[in-house]
């Protein structure tokens, strides 16, 4: 039912739909339980005295992280006479569905989950659950239009300067969420580019490049994070146990006449970078988020 080109066609489309794993630190996975190393602290530069050692160790501090592979599903049946009537069709959207399943809640998880050990989080604590207190910026007001400018500039304010190193950081927010902030935000400012003469507009915020998720809020709420701001390629990490596997069978209820299609995918998220300590000594890192007050 999806043969080999709409087989190629899924990894296209995760690409193309998944925004998390796309800016995120791929990591493979040779075992169920990987470890890696985190450095938390970089090493330091002492004086020394002429023919005396230091006096104390200037190490980097590491931190020992784990991934443990966790399996994620996809399961339809499909009544034989749709297959056979509608194959080519049927593979498209199939392969565009099963897609979008896997890259929305990989999204989905990376951004939203709270560590639940159950079907919809697998154990796996997201981005918003993981930030420290002082990387979650109160914005000025509890609704999205009474956030302003300042608050978007306290967010990046927030992260240490390691965060801008490489790739950079990004805005993550929702379609809504840039439309009727960020973008507002923009033209109120005034100045025409090139690009807009031309009718061409590029999603980006205060210098920095704007990536749309629908997992993150649509629509304003008090004491609720509306975007997130940081480098996932320094603070998260990816880890890929099996990529994306597809099993068909005609034996599954048999006697119905159906056929049966399980996609399965094998990985772990850890978030390295969301900040450190508690409560007021929480320390942000290359991660940090604007939020609504509270009402």
């Amino acid at each position: 039912m999806i043969p080999e080109e709409y087989a190629g066609r899924i990894i296209d489309l995760i690409e193309k739909f998944g925004v998390f794993e796309a800016n995120t630190q791929p990591y493979p996975m040779s075992r169920d339980t990987q470890r890696y190393v985190k450095r938390t602290a970089r090493g330091v530069m002492k004086f020394m005295d002429e023919g005396q050692p230091l006096s104390a160790d200037t190490k980097p501090a590491l931190a020992n992280k784990a991934l443990q592979a966790k399996k994620g599903g996809y399961f339809v049946t499909i009544p034989n006479e749709v297959t056979e009537d509608q194959l080519p069709a049927l593979g498209e959207m199939m392969a565009r569905d099963i897609a979008e399943a896997f890259a929305y809640g990989i999204d989905n998880v990376a951004f939203n989950a709270t560590g639940t050990a159950d079907e919809n989080e697998g154990s796996i604590t997201g981005i918003i659950a993981s930030l420290v207190q002082n990387a979650a910026i109160t914005g000025s007001g509890d609704t999205w239009p009474e956030l302003v400018r300042d608050d978007f500039t306290q967010v990046i304010s927030a992260l240490k300067t390691s965060a801008f190193d490489g790739v950079g950081p990004k805005w993550y927010c929702s379609h809504a969420f840039y439309w009727q902030v960020m973008a507002p935000i923009v033209l109120d400012a005034g100045g025409v580019t090139a690009a807009e003469m031309e009718g061409r507009r590029s999603l980006m915020f205060l210098g920095f490049p704007v990536e749309l998720t629908q997992v993150l809020p649509s629509t304003g709420a008090a004491d609720t994070v509306a975007c997130v701001f940081g480098n996932l390629r320094a603070g998260t990490t990816f880890g890929d146990r099996r990529e994306l596997t597809i099993k068909f069978s005609e034996h599954f209820q048999f006697s119905a006449d159906v056929t049966a299609v399980l996609a399965t995918r094998r990985f772990d998220i850890k978030i390295d970078g969301a900040g450190t300590g508690t409560g007021g000594s929480s320390v942000p890192e290359v991660i940090a988020a604007l939020k609504t007050a509270a009402a």
